[in-house]
């Protein structure tokens, strides 16, 4: 729809995201979400746990996000900002480090005979739980600038939402906490606000496991080269190991 718009609708809108750049605040119309709670293959029972609600956004509104999220994940990329072993919301991670980095200690534990002990955490409604006083804190520890802050707070503050239900739609309530799971940069959001735990963690001496090997720069010569790491927690968003 917005890439078929005529020039001068392209221009009035090009005016709009503008003025939401340089005031960092939204139309209000923006700030009105509509939730459809989607059935999970089970029977419904009239429990909400039994379905997977994704969160419905203005079209506009996630377009000037989005440009936003590619800007900060180049920054993020470029300088290694996060320091939280956390593979997730930036280019060119995946699932597949943290399970390699747990494939390579159990490997380790098996052919050295030693002991490990692995804890799965995974948050249920993770973004629901995110405090933005404290998502405030966590981008203000990354010396994030302050418009940007204000930007984020205005996103997820003074909102409402609204359920798509059989009998029609409800009337709108006020959202106190959390995050939209359907706002594209959410998922970079809980990286920084769950990165302070993580480097936490990390930098406790007494935890962890240490991963270690040496080799030789040459076929017949001893060993001359080392490699050590210490391992302490890895995450994808909210799975946590």
């Amino acid at each position: 729809m917005l890439k078929h718009l005529g020039p001068s609708i392209q221009h009035k809108l090009w005016l709009l995201i503008k003025a939401v750049l340089t005031l960092n605040d939204f139309p209000d119309q923006w700030k009105e979400a509509y939730i459809y709670p989607i059935p999970k293959p089970k029977e419904w029972h009239y429990d909400l746990n039994n379905t997977r609600p994704i969160t419905l956004l203005d079209t506009v509104r996630k377009a000037v996000v989005k440009l936003m999220t590619k800007r900060l994940m180049t920054i993020f990329t470029q300088h290694k900002v996060l320091q939280g072993y956390n593979f997730a919301a930036l280019p060119h991670s995946s699932t597949f480090e943290p399970l390699r980095i747990i494939d390579n200690i159990l490997y380790d534990v098996k052919h050295y005979d030693r002991k490990v002990w692995l804890l799965f955490q995974d948050m249920s409604k993770a973004y629901d739980r995110v405090n933005i006083f404290m998502l405030q804190k966590a981008m203000a520890r990354l010396k994030l600038p302050s418009p940007f802050i204000t930007f984020i707070t205005n996103l997820f503050t003074n909102r409402t939402n609204q359920i798509f239900t059989y009998h029609g739609t409800t009337n709108p309530y006020n959202v106190l906490v959390g995050i939209d799971q359907g706002e594209v940069i959410c998922p970079l959001l809980w990286c920084i606000y769950y990165d302070p735990l993580l480097c936490h963690i990390q930098n406790q001496p007494d935890l962890g496991y240490r991963l270690s090997h040496s080799w030789s720069t040459t076929a017949t010569g001893p060993t001359d080269q080392s490699l050590s790491a210490t391992i302490s927690d890895t995450a994808f968003i909210d799975d946590t190991t």
